[in-house]
């Protein structure tokens, strides 16, 4: 039936409606074209007004503004005295000759009916209920913020299901570099960065990498991969960046892209259809001192970055939705520290964050399905936490990495016995760890810790201080959110009172609340763990990846800026950076 028909595209077609929604109500220009969002905005409108029954009438007050916001779906505008003055004719010939059942009147009407009651029906959407949180240039959301059972059963049976897009992998052995790969396979070739101490840490991050590749190479699906290029949605490129800088040369990396700018057409032709990963903290940042770092060690060149960086970045953090999370955020200690530096400036027109999770498939951590609530329930140890005295973390974080260590304060903690402490050896780290139900994550060095990881492998319940982890670093975010599979506590409140913030937090929870935080805990297991035995990680990434598809960030891509080049010595100048900021500070004060 048409219904079916339409069933598969609601996903994808809310994120388009949203578009036209924000155009509509707030008066802002309209993003929604043939483009970025082709056919989905009206089928999902008429699906819902099938499904819900709306009575024609609510829509007319919304009729004229809205009347030229479906005219800008078509490709060419008619000339002004061919503009009807009403929706008899519908105003999108692309999508009324794909979807012929589009041509009539009342679906036009549905479409704009629908619009004007959106932020009721949002919620219903299938995958997930989307709400907006932060009110941004492009009030686009895709991220759900109630924890719901139904919901998690309803995105396991999305993915378990998704076959909506699909995604291409190139295959030539001049980018994938097997010799970087033997060389991630001995443990005791150093690599390059290895060779010095601050890079030392990254080895377990490169080899991340190539098990993220591996897992999307290695799927050989039709419902989510083509070998036609031309079908795909996005192409991944197999250039394991991480891992060639670390266990490679700069050569090596010159060469793999001129190979794909030389010799792949399809690139040539959709830049902005390729993807990259790496969670290398160092790697794709916007700041002045990791953009000097490209030219120096790493073989990516400002002339290289002109042309992938209109692809898409899966990278450690979200630096488009952090970037906006601090400028709505001024007051914050990273509002304060952060517009000043660089590394969140967004380099690639789209991305989106895949956080830490080489660390949740650290097989040197055991795997703890937490599935069945009873086991988990069942565990030893109420409250872990381990963390080296000495040292100090970066925007003032060691104040909270300390506050639990305080004399006597762990003892104040409800239901006993907790791990509590400073670093201890690795079997006992690691038996305390993986016998525990909640793990205390605290943020360092950024808002994230890698620790949140590690309790997402062993199954244990991350209760987080870090209040803008969500926005540098969401997982999956549009379909999950960190109150499906965690506890979160402000900071002030975990500052003031450690041990009592915490036994307020879990005692505010009722058994049901658990059950569910678990079994989103479970979910995300079968999202991050990538030798999950009933893994979701490609179906998730390929959704993830089409989601961020939608959200276009022109204005804070840094590629498109003027600013972005060379100055007379031939390096990316500091005063260059500074154009950047202050042409982007003027856009935020224009847009909000």
């Amino acid at each position: 039936t048409k219904e079916e028909e339409l069933h598969h595209e609601l996903c994808i077609g809310l994120s388009g409606i949203q578009r036209v929604y924000s155009s509509s109500i707030h008066r802002r220009p309209a993003t929604l074209s043939s483009q970025n969002c082709p056919y989905t905005s009206l089928i999902i409108v008429v699906y819902f007004f099938r499904r819900v029954g709306v009575q024609t009438n609510a829509f007319t007050s919304m009729q004229a503004t809205l009347r030229s916001e479906l005219g800008d779906m078509r490709h060419e505008q008619p000339p002004a005295s061919q503009t009807t003055s009403t929706l008899d004719e519908p105003r999108a010939p692309l999508v009324a000759s794909s979807f012929p059942f589009l041509k009539r009147k009342k679906y036009i009407i549905a479409a704009v009916t629908f619009v004007a009651l959106l932020h009721g029906l949002s919620s219903q959407s299938i995958s997930t209920s989307s709400t907006t949180t932060t009110r941004h240039h492009h009030d686009v959301n895709y991220t759900p913020i109630h924890s719901d059972g139904d919901r998690i059963i309803r995105i396991t049976n999305l993915l378990e299901t998704y076959s909506d897009k699909k995604y291409y992998v190139y295959g030539s052995v001049n980018m994938t570099l097997g010799h970087i790969r033997v060389k991630a396979q001995n443990p005791k070739d150093a690599g390059t960065w290895g060779n010095q101490a601050w890079t030392r840490r990254f080895r377990p991050y490169a080899i991340g990498e190539i098990r993220f590749y591996d897992a999307l190479d290695q799927y050989n699906y039709s419902n989510l991969r083509t070998f036609n290029i031309h079908e795909a949605d996005f192409v991944l490129v197999p250039i394991t960046l991480g891992a060639v800088i670390f266990f490679g040369s700069p050569t090596d990396v010159n060469n793999a892209f001129r190979h794909l700018l030389d010799n792949e057409p399809f690139f040539k032709a959709h830049p902005e259809k390729h993807l990259y990963i790496t969670n290398n903290e160092r790697l794709l940042r916007g700041g002045f001192e990791d953009l000097k770092l490209f030219n120096g060690c790493c073989g990516i060149t400002l002339d290289l970055m002109k042309h992938i960086s209109e692809g898409i970045l899966v990278k450690d953090f979200d630096a488009p939705y952090f970037r906006q999370y601090i400028w709505n955020h001024p007051e914050t200690e990273y509002g304060k520290t952060w517009q000043s530096y660089g590394e969140t400036r967004p380099l690639f027109q789209y991305q989106w964050s895949i956080g830490y999770a080489h660390e949740a498939s650290n097989d040197n951590y055991p795997f703890i399905d937490a599935e069945d609530y009873d086991n988990w329930s069942k565990k030893n140890t109420t409250f872990f936490y381990r963390s080296p005295t000495a040292g100090a973390s970066m925007y003032n974080s060691t104040q909270y990495r300390h506050a639990l260590l305080a004399e006597g304060e762990a003892d104040k903690l409800i239901h006993p016995p907790s791990a509590i402490g400073q670093t201890v050896g690795h079997e006992q780290w690691l038996r305390e760890f993986s016998g525990s139900k909640y793990c205390i994550v605290i943020r360092g060095d950024n808002p994230s810790s890698r620790s949140l990881y590690a309790a997402i492998r062993m199954g244990c319940l991350p209760v987080i201080i870090s209040n803008a982890l969500p926005y540098y670093q969401p997982i999956f975010r549009s379909l999950l959110t960190y109150d499906d599979f965690s506890i979160s506590i402000d900071e002030g409140a975990f500052l003031s009172k450690p041990a009592e913030s915490l036994n307020s937090a879990i005692q505010s929870l009722s058994e049901s609340d658990l059950r569910l935080k678990v079994r989103g805990l479970s979910l995300l297991q079968r999202l991050l763990v990538l030798d999950h035995p009933r893994s979701l990680f490609v179906s998730a990434f390929v959704h993830e990846t089409v989601a961020r598809q939608l959200d276009h960030h022109p204005y804070l891509f840094m590629g498109n800026s003027a600013s972005f080049t060379l100055n007379k010595e031939g390096l990316l100048g500091q005063d260059t950076l500074s154009l950047y900021d202050v042409a982007e500070r003027e856009m935020m004060n224009v847009t909000g």
